[in-house]
């Protein structure tokens, strides 16, 4: 418990109550002052900087900036109200309820004004708190309001207190517009009342420099009249100029247009499928029937930004690349309007700015996707309040996928069904819990930005990533199935790792394999890997023909080619020129071309395509049920049998 302030600067307070005026630790200020008033025992923080920014209304009259100390275990808020009228109430809570929530109230009962710490029951009455952890440092009038300048520790040991951590936050907020004569008057349901979502306690990360040829591209909606509806994504192709070679993304940040900061929620900008050498141009609702099918292959991730975000910066050794052969022009951006007052009239030309260099940096970031597959076996009964579901990125897994120096995480975004609620995912290492690399307690499918750690997270081979999804269906009568909860890591690899001539990755409903030749050196260390993904729902068949060139090449057992179901972790390896037939129970895939197979010469040409469901192929007469199998060239050869473990 903080010690109390000191008294405040008049004498006579009138008050709602001599209870509440004896207990309070707050101070009584002018609302309607242009001067500064009372300033409570404390200081403003060394410089006051205020680096995070967000409107917490729609009509922007409340905005709030804040500053994190991680000496002070602290948050300093500034508190913009405009057009104050009777008072003001902000706060924290579970789910962005304005029950059960923890609260901070500027209120007036018409002679003098109060600000206390306080707390909503469950049925939204206010209560004085009996521990005053939020601590006024200044009230001072603005042309059309007032400022407020509070701070408030991260956890304060008060069982009617937020804890403040990492991850989301939901902030919670009311305007009062008449008088009351106590604090315990008011009810927050009688209140215009709204929430806003943010991760408060961002991290310390120091801002690397800039290249020297640093370039922008802006990606921007078209000047889109934004639908007066409360919940709006807007999709828009737009694609990279003729001859745009390979690039590093070493930077970007949103671009707001003026007037739309509360309606503008969050933005990513996709990059779409390499196998399509064209995508229709396409503005407007992302889930318009007009859509083209195809602009569901745009889905690699580029840049992600949601409400408070600041600058993102790759670390000044690696970027992530777009641009040039095997990379797809087309780009699509998503923007989420939330406009829960239904405003009509506006437009809006917001988007994301872009910072490339055409000089590479020493390596490649990358995304990897940890979770739950896209498939009905993962199902969520109705009524649960708190339901996991747990993936698993095995020991096998990283062996056989991460290179021996490994891999290291600086960064996440996470994804989930809309009943998603926490999010969490733990690095284990010789059965023993290493890392967590990310927790959300607070998780919102609504609010999904790209997240730098406090501390890049190493992984190596042999090492388990084990992520844990939980669901709330209380409001549901059927069963939640074909879940999608995906944690997005962003990650630099070592140089080991790094092949940009040798690794592919194929996206779309079909396409050409053909085989990677051995690197200029004579070597592909580790050899070489296609990876396939198509649509959640979907399955992979693949034909190939494999050709060896020299005598006695297919006896080695070092020169194969291994095909790996991501779904099922089944790798089925050949050996030998033969053709090969193969089918995935899930959508993604992993090719591996070994080293011998690189070094003999040898070489794999096919295709592959979507196959529907097992259950939906079961049911059709003649099609293959098995899992792989492979045939000889001619009848006088003798066939190797593939491998499968």
């Amino acid at each position: 418990m903080q010690a109390p302030s000191r008294p405040c600067r008049w004498t006579c307070l009138p008050s709602p109550s001599a209870r509440e005026a004896a207990s309070m630790y707050g101070t009584a200020v002018a609302i309607f002052l242009v001067i500064l008033v009372a300033a409570l025992q404390g200081s403003a923080p060394p410089e006051s900087p205020f680096p995070y920014h967000i409107p917490l209304d729609p009509e922007g009259a409340l905005e709030l900036s804040w500053n994190v100390s991680y000496v002070q275990k602290a948050i300093h808020f500034q508190l913009l109200v405009h057009g104050l009228k009777a008072g003001v109430l902000f706060g924290m809570s579970d789910r962005g309820e304005l029950e059960n929530a923890d609260l901070v109230v500027l209120w007036t009962n018409g002679d003098s004004a109060y600000f206390a710490d306080a707390w909503s029951d469950q049925k939204g009455q206010l209560h004085l708190d009996a521990q005053q952890d939020y601590q006024l440092l200044r009230a001072q009038g603005t042309s059309d309001g007032l400022s407020l300048l509070f701070k408030r520790p991260f956890a304060t040991c008060d069982p009617q207190d937020y804890l403040i951590e990492d991850g989301t936050v939901h902030l919670v907020y009311g305007i009062l517009k008449e008088p009351f004569r106590s604090l315990e008057a008011i009810n927050t349901s009688g209140l215009q009342t709204g929430l806003q979502r943010v991760q408060l306690l961002k991290p310390e990360v120091p801002t690397p420099a800039m290249p020297a040829d640093t370039r922008t591209m802006e990606i921007r909606s078209p000047d889109v009249l934004i639908p007066g509806q409360e919940t709006t994504y807007w999709c828009y192709i737009t694609e990279l100029p003729q001859g745009f070679s390979r690039h590093h993304i070493v930077m970007y940040e949103a671009i707001v247009t003026e007037g739309n900061e509360a309606l503008v929620h969050h933005m990513e900008v996709f990059q779409c499928a390499a196998e399509f050498e064209s995508f229709p141009h396409f503005s407007g609702p992302c889930d318009s029937k007009m859509k083209p099918e195809r602009l569901n292959y745009c889905r690699h991730v580029l840049a992600a930004w949601a409400l408070g975000a600041k600058a993102f910066y790759y670390p000044e050794e690696a970027g992530l690349p777009f641009g040039g052969p095997g990379s797809s022009r087309y780009l699509r951006l998503e923007v989420h309007y939330h406009n829960p007052l239904k405003i009509q009239g506006r437009r809006d030309s917001s988007g994301i700015r872009l910072y490339y260099t055409s000089t590479l940096r020493q390596f490649d970031a990358g995304i990897m996707e940890l979770g739950l597959v896209y498939t009905p076996v993962m199902a969520i009964p109705p009524q649960e309040t708190a339901f996991i579901l747990t993936g698993y990125c095995t020991d096998k897994c990283t062996q056989l996928a991460l290179p021996p120096s490994g891999i290291h995480i600086f960064a996440s975004q996470l994804h989930t069904h809309l009943t998603g609620r926490k999010v969490v995912t733990v690095l284990a290492r010789d059965g023993q819990e290493k890392a967590i690399v990310n927790r959300d307690n607070h998780y919102s499918p609504h609010f999904q930005e790209i997240r730098m750690l406090k501390k890049i997270v190493s992984v190596y081979p042999g090492d388990v990533l084990i992520t844990s999804c939980t669901y709330n269906t209380e409001d549901r009568k059927l069963a939640t199935v074909k879940l999608w909860s995906v944690l997005a890591l962003f990650l630099l690899f070592t140089s080991v790792c790094i092949q940009p001539e040798c690794d592919t990755q194929l996206f779309g409903p079909r396409g050409e394999i053909v085989s990677p030749s051995l690197s200029r050196d004579g070597k592909n260390t580790g050899g070489c890997r296609v990876f396939i993904n198509v649509v959640p729902q979907a399955r992979i068949a693949i034909h190939a023909l494999v050709s060896v060139v020299g005598t006695g090449a297919e006896e080695t057992n070092a020169s194969y080619v291994s095909i790996r179901d991501i779904h099922s972790l089944r790798t089925t390896t050949f050996h030998g020129q033969q053709a090969l037939y193969w089918e995935s129970k899930g959508s993604m895939a992993e090719m591996e071309f070994s080293q011998g197979f690189l070094e003999t010469h040898a070489s794999l040409q096919g295709q592959y395509w979507t196959l529907h469901s097992r259950a939906m192929e079961e049911d059709k007469a003649g099609r293959w049920p098995g899992p792989a199998l492979a045939f000889s060239l001619s009848a006088g050869r003798q066939r190797k049998e593939p491998n499968t473990y």
